[in-house]
């Protein structure tokens, strides 16, 4: 069954983000024997210091009476993918803007509305607590991490802002205040990057943000590849960091 990313990316079209940062989080002191990054990077790391961390995984959670729903739909939108790209490409949606519905999707008009405001008012149910290292090479912050937090340990954050994520690289994060999401309002940082081609139906999407809501710091990874055969990479990760 697709991951929650893949419905996400079929119930409502990506949203833009546009915010500024007024004030940076603070400055951490750095571990001993560690090398001391430039202030920039204190900023973009938004307070991580090398060391041992605890990251407590978080989902939205649809009501068990959608389960059905969901399953159905996904089903049918896992074997229509060439429909699914060609339908999204030839619709055009503003950002923002929920996608249409269409019998194709294999639910009733109903489920689908029903389904669409579970996902646009979720339940939020947290995983096991895990154990993150963060460490710092060279100029760069990155992870040690196995299990459900694996794709961390592909991420790097460098001391000028600069992301890579395996061949990935975002050079700038755009600044981010008070940005209104499903669980909460969430000042930080956002990286990302988008080289799809609804022409040649070739999605490729690569999504960070490092951010806190109400003083809680939390990381959102999302990337996804993939094309008319279907997809190749579908990656998401919320998460705490405390």
């Amino acid at each position: 069954m697709p991951s929650r990313a893949a419905l996400l990316a079929v119930l409502v079209a990506a949203c833009s983000r546009d915010a500024s940062l007024s004030s940076p989080a603070p400055a951490p002191s750095p571990a001993p024997g560690a090398p001391v990054a430039a202030p920039q990077a204190r900023e973009h790391w938004l307070g991580l210091e090398p060391g041992r961390h605890t990251a407590v995984p978080f989902a939205p959670s649809l009501p068990a009476e959608l389960g059905d729903v969901q399953m159905r739909f996904a089903q049918a939108m896992a074997s229509q993918q060439s429909w699914l790209q060609q339908y999204l490409a030839d619709l055009q949606l503003p950002p923002g803007s929920p996608l249409p519905y269409h019998p194709n999707f294999a639910i009733t008009e109903a489920e689908y509305h029903e389904l669409t405001r579970a996902y646009q008012h979720p339940i939020f149910a947290e995983g096991e607590r895990r154990d993150l290292e963060v460490q710092v090479e060279g100029d760069a912050l990155r992870f040690a991490a196995a299990g459900p937090l694996a794709p961390l340990a592909r991420l790097a954050i460098e001391a000028d802002g600069r992301v890579r994520y395996d061949d990935v690289v975002v050079d700038r994060p755009e600044r981010v205040e008070d940005l209104a999401a499903q669980f909460g309002a969430w000042s930080g940082f956002s990286w990302r990057r988008d080289a799809s081609s609804p022409s040649s139906r070739r999605l490729d999407v690569f999504d960070l943000e490092l951010g806190r809501v109400a003083g809680r710091r939390f990381l959102h990874l999302a990337r996804r590849r993939g094309d008319a055969t279907g997809m190749a990479e579908d990656i998401e990760l919320l998460a705490w960091i405390d």
